[in-house]
């Protein structure tokens, strides 16, 4: 299997996809609405206005909840990997299998939990939306330890960048994901 490009949308300006080497990133500079490729797809729109615990407070700029929606029809044409918290709303408005549900190589999803991949501020229950993407295909990942303890204390205490950061090894394991997309039409 050969591995495709990469583009990850809806990114932070100081995002650790910056230091994957090969990535093509969207940020809020350079507007995930401005992508146009046929590249394979990790997206992360913006949570709050989406969110299945905190959308009543989100305060989101202006046209960020329209992100999701367009994030999902690019994915689907694409091919890729749609990341988003725990119980968001996102999926039901897509019509997105929730975890443990959907069709294999088409659409199918999983929890994980980024500690798994040394997220560190708190649990950080994440769902994660594969698109062209066959089960045995992703990347399998190494386990790193989590301490329990303290959780809301660090939440609470912690800024807006320290809870919505995608570690390093997170975002390198959903580009790996990516790159083994296979668009609708080229599939088997």
């Amino acid at each position: 299997m050969a591995l495709r490009s990469v583009s990850v949308l809806c990114c932070r300006r100081d995002s650790e996809y910056k230091r994957i080497s090969g990535v093509d990133v969207f940020d809020q500079v350079r507007n995930a609405r401005w992508f146009e490729g046929s590249n394979a797809l990790v997206c992360h729109p913006p949570c709050g206005p989406w969110s299945g615990h905190c959308s009543h407070q989100a305060k989101g700029e202006l046209g960020e909840r329209s992100l999701g929606p367009f994030c999902v029809s690019l994915l689907r044409r694409n091919g890729g990997v749609l990341e988003h918290p725990a119980h968001s709303r996102l999926w039901g408005w897509e019509g997105l299998p929730e975890p443990g549900h959907g069709v294999d190589g088409v659409e199918w999803s999983i929890e994980i939990e980024q500690g798994l991949f040394g997220y560190r501020l708190t649990r950080k229950r994440t769902w994660i939306c594969f698109f062209g993407v066959r089960s045995r295909d992703v990347p399998a990942w190494s386990l790193s330890l989590w301490s329990e303890g303290g959780e809301e204390r660090r939440w609470q205490g912690s800024s807006e960048r320290q809870r919505s950061l995608t570690v390093l090894e997170f975002g390198e394991w959903l580009v790996s994901a990516a790159e083994r997309s296979v668009p609708p039409g080229k599939r088997e």
